[in-house]
Formats: structure tokens, sequence, C-alpha cells
């Protein structure tokens, strides 16, 4: 007999790799808000807020997000998305015991709800979005001031 000199996996292993390779687009539980935020008015010292490896600033102008050096180890970057330009739209996820929260600004050339960049997980697609600031449970009072300052300040 003749031996190739490859292991097989387990069937039940085998069928978890098949598993992975085809798994679906889940509906997601945050939204995207259908009214864009206004920009602070010109001359408005730049707003702060701090999230999970990163911060975000809001300026008259733009909208910048900074990634710590822990963020920037993990492969994502800081990145800048200009008001009336860039802006299509804010997606929410409201951070939980058990799942990250999110706030992404939304561009034209991003998918809808983040998950075609995570092969359908939205944490690991909110963590290598540029655009997209992560909140921890911790962080749920930050998450809950920054959104409501962008609803607030909304076009109607």
């Amino acid at each position: 007999t003749s031996t190739s000199g490859t292991k097989r996996q387990p069937a039940s292993r085998r069928a978890a790799t098949r598993k992975q390779a085809v798994a679906k687009s889940t509906p997601l539980s945050g939204h995207r808000s259908s009214v864009l935020p206004l920009p602070p008015p010109a001359g408005t010292r730049p707003l702060h807020f701090k999230g999970y490896l990163a911060a975000v600033t809001l300026y008259p102008d733009r909208i910048q997000i900074d990634r710590t050096l822990m963020g920037r180890m993990n492969g994502n970057r800081s990145a800048s998305v200009q008001w009336p330009q860039q802006l299509v739209g804010v997606d929410f996820l409201e951070p939980t015991r058990l799942v990250n929260g999110h706030i992404h600004f939304a561009t034209a050339a991003d998918p809808r709800g983040l998950t075609a960049t995570g092969r359908g997980n939205r944490m690991a697609a909110a963590a290598r979005n540029p655009r997209a600031i992560m909140f921890t449970w911790r962080q749920r009072t930050t998450y809950e001031q920054l959104r409501g300052l962008l609803m607030a300040n909304a076009r109607h």
C-alpha cells in the first residue's frame, strides 16, 4: 500500500470548515440613519469622543478618526470624512455587555452594515473599517452622547 503523506481531518472538523466557508450574512440589529447630521457651525471648537482603540473628533469641515497605537497594530488606520462631500449616512450599533457597539460614518464606497468587509462578522468588519469607531459596554455613555449629538443635529 502507498501513503500520500497527507493527514485527513476528522469529519466533524471538515464539516465545521465547510460551514465557515458558506457563512450567510445575517440581518443587523443596528440601523443607518436616514438623515444626515449637519456639521458643527463654523468657529465651533472641535468635539472629541474617545472610543475603543480610537477617538473621533468632529470639526466644522470633517470627521477625524484617530487610531491608538494598539488600533494601528491591529491593522486599522486613521481616517477623515468630509461632512458634505463624503458622508452618506451613519450606522449605529449600541454596545451591550456581550457585544461592542460602533458608529460608522458611511461613505458611498462602504457596504451597508459593514458585513461585506467582515465576511458576515459585524465586529470584525467594524474593527477593520477606518471610518467606524467601536465602543465597549463601559464606554456606552460616550456612545450615547455622540449618537445623541449626531441625531439631534440632523437635516430633516
